[in-house]
């Protein structure tokens, strides 16, 4: 899914899946309790 917004490297698109996971390698600033949390919410389940 390409993405673009103006605000973002002057509009240019770019692919969110391509860099998601360096994204989620390098930028891992939340606590184990904030995924429990949302997983107590019921929220981001598998197939949803």
């Amino acid at each position: 899914m390409i993405i673009e917004d103006k605000n973002i490297d002057g509009g240019k698109g770019f692919d969110w899946g391509k860099v998601s996971s360096e994204y989620a390698k390098y930028r891992d600033i939340y606590p184990q309790e904030f995924y429990q949390r949302i997983l107590n919410l019921g929220l981001c389940r598998d197939g949803y």
